[in-house]
């Protein structure tokens, strides 16, 4: 593997010598490893790999030697594709089963049937598409113009004004409206290079792309070659405005508007009217939203300035008409995935151009997807109701969000499904999601609402709330179960926890403080360390390579933060475990199974193109580096197997961010008797 050579080359300091005698002389310690792990773990690993050299080919080599990447996907990842592929499969079989009319679970199988009835979508063809394109096609001024475009962003057909609600970082019980740059099929900017070959090369795939689907919709050649020069035209126009974008620290990054300085900032959108006729069909929707945008507190939050002020340039130097051709190109290619095999295959084209994948995904886990996004609280609930666990009901004791949500938005669920119409089905989730997001501005924050399905095999931390959540779904093999030692689960989803708990003491997290309100709240000797030590981190990752690219260590630096944090946080919680369950500390054989177990979290296999998409758009690392940079700066680990200074995992010199996790470990202690004072106070009143 070409980055496991660059990890050692960019690694190893010291004598060559040296190494080499030690080396040879653990050749026995080694043999005597796969006796301490179970078999589940011990398949994947590669004892002949010293864990002091690569720690990733050691707990994962055979696995990744072994595995086949599905024709699908751009790669695999031992551990979250089996616990996902359950997920998925648990969820095909309750989506199969017959529910009784009165049901509320019917709408979820009438979904799924809607959904995989392909006869039905294949002799529809490209006629969904008429009512949204005839929206489009009738623009012939800017009156018209701005009325598609409030229609396109209410029924989320994304457009190149892009909208957000989260929470206030000053005041974080009320949402703001974030407007982000939008407008892009490629994954971002950096793919509208007209001086790299890979970028020239990926803009030629999405000029055919674009000609392909806009002839599939009925449009003559003439008709789609003009739509395809006009979205790969505005479309880098876009990209360029973005790299103006200034970069901002994090403190300057919320640039709050009221209405007439949005407009000032780009005048030639017509804001107002734009607001307006969201507002209103939200009203028609019967939710209220977007009102007094120019009344009281600043609740817009501009992400970026320069795009929307280009973005008005363009509106002011264009006719209404110039801009069919694209907004065309962007309702077909939104609403692809809902129409026949003809269009579906020509996405997949594109994607595999970008991400190498061989094949579509079968039409059922497309289907599975597709009902948990658009009836989240049914499934959410279907799942929980199949998977419930004497050891998920324990969980829910805890402070922290597990398993699920206790309730669910009633507009995001409370509409008809036809087990008839995907595409309507589609449309009509895609609707009620906008505009109960639209709804949530300047209203004041749920704190215990999600924004990912029970079902989902993931967990987060979010900034705005100070909250963990960890789905029901990750808690399952491999990450946990309740036939696992504890060193297992400590090294499995306890570091996933673990990571997620970190995030809010990253270089973002720490910048909010216990109430999520945005403000410096460390003393100033300390916020200088913070940088000192993370700048550290930042270096460190700037030195791997993968693929022929060098990770972004400023881009993901959070994410690095938060696997050293997690790895070390889940650590110390196990041992403080153990030694009040056995009145000891773990032994070695014990902390090396730990570390084993936090790897194979992370072992994966990707194919080259998605692994440069990764390394270019992901603010996550690739695997290799998330197993081998932690560990590598990690004195724990480097005692526990024994490698001596100068060995790859075991450097001169280290970065360390947190000297020890009891700061953090107090914080969230006193956080969670605050809450539990709250909680208290309110009760009695």
């Amino acid at each position: 593997m070409e980055a496991l050579t660059k990890w050692a080359k960019t690694s190893i300091v010291g004598d060559a010598n040296m190494l080499a005698t030690w080396r040879k002389s653990r050749s026995s310690f080694l043999m005597q490893l796969p006796e301490e792990y179970p078999e589940s773990v011990k398949k994947a690993m590669n004892f002949s790999q010293d864990p002091c050299d690569n720690f990733f080919e050691f707990s994962c080599g055979s696995w990744v030697a072994q595995a086949q990447i599905p024709p699908s996907q751009g790669g695999i990842a031992m551990a979250w594709d089996e616990a996902e592929d359950k997920s998925y499969e648990t969820l095909h079989s309750l989506m199969l089963k017959d529910y009784p009319q009165d049901s509320k679970f019917r709408k979820v199988q009438d979904w799924f049937h809607s959904c995989m009835d392909t006869e039905r979508v294949e002799s529809l063809h490209a006629q969904p598409l008429r009512p949204w394109l005839a929206v489009v096609d009738g623009i012939k001024n800017h009156e018209q113009l701005w009325d598609a475009m409030v229609k396109l962003q209410l029924w989320s057909i994304p457009t190149p004004i892009s909208l957000q609600v989260t929470t206030d970082e000053k005041d974080p019980s009320v949402n703001d409206l974030f407007l982000d740059a939008g407008g892009l099929i490629l994954p971002d900017a950096t793919y509208y290079d007209d001086e790299d070959a890979d970028s020239v090369a990926a803009m030629q795939s999405l000029k055919e792309y674009v000609h392909r689907i806009v002839k599939l919709s009925g449009y003559s050649d003439v008709e789609a070659e003009e739509a395809a020069n006009r979205t790969l035209e505005i479309e880098m126009a876009f990209s360029e405005a973005q790299f103006e974008e200034p970069a901002k620290d994090l403190d300057d990054g919320f640039d709050h508007y009221n209405l007439t300085q949005l407009e000032q900032n780009s005048p030639h959108i017509p804001w107002a009217k734009y607001f307006a006729g969201l507002k209103a069909g939200c009203e028609r929707a019967g939710v209220t939203c977007l009102s007094d945008l120019n009344e009281g507190r600043k609740k817009i939050v501009l992400d970026s300035p320069v795009f929307y002020s280009t973005l008005s340039e363009m509106f002011a130097n264009n006719s209404a008409e110039y801009w069919v051709p694209y907004l065309r190109t962007h309702v077909i290619y939104n609403l692809s995935p809902l129409l026949s095999s003809n269009f579906l295959n020509a996405t997949f084209k594109l994607d595999a151009e970008l991400e190498g994948t061989e094949t579509l995904p079968p039409r059922w886990k497309k289907c599975v997807a597709a009902v948990k996004h658009a009836l989240p609280g049914l499934t959410d609930q279907l799942y929980i109701q199949s998977t419930k666990t004497a050891a998920l009901e324990k969980a829910k004791n805890i402070e922290f969000n597990i398993g699920s949500p206790s309730s669910w938005s009633k507009i995001l669920q409370d509409y008809p499904v036809s087990a008839q119409s995907y595409f309507n089905n589609s449309m009509q989730a895609y609707h009620r999601q906008q505009i109960h997001m639209l709804s949530k501005v300047d209203k004041k924050v749920d704190r215990k609402e999600w924004s990912m399905r029970a079902s989902t095999v993931n967990a987060y931390y979010d900034n705005g709330v100070t909250s963990l959540f960890v789905p029901a779904a990750v808690l399952q093999p491999p990450f946990f179960s309740d036939t696992y030692k504890a060193v297992r689960n400590f090294g499995g989803i306890g570091c996933v926890m673990g990571h997620e708990f970190t995030h809010g003491f990253d270089n973002t997290g720490r910048k909010f403080d216990a109430h999520s309100r945005m403000r410096e709240w460390w003393q100033k000797p300390v916020v200088s360390r913070f940088r000192e030590h993370s700048h550290c981190i930042e270096k460190l990752y700037d030195n791997f390579e993968i693929a022929g690219e060098n990770v972004d260590g400023n881009g993901t630096l959070g994410e690095n933060i938060a696997d050293m944090g997690g790895l070390k946080i889940s650590l110390r919680a196990w041992e403080h475990l153990h030694t009040q369950t056995h009145g000891a500390p773990p032994s070695l054989q014990e902390q090396r199974l730990f570390f084993v177990s936090f790897a194979q979290n992370w072992c994966d296999k990707n194919r080259q193109k998605a692994e440069e998409q990764t390394v270019l758009t992901d603010e996550h690392s690739p695997n290799i580096f998330r197993v081998n940079g932690p560990v590598s700066q990690n004195p724990d680990f480097a005692q526990a197997f024994g490698c001596p200074v100068g060995s790859p995992m075991n450097p001169n010199h280290r970065c360390v961010l947190w000297k020890d996790v009891a700061p953090s470990e107090e914080l969230l202690f006193r956080k969670l008797e605050k809450d539990r004072k709250l909680r208290a106070l309110r009760s009695d009143r």
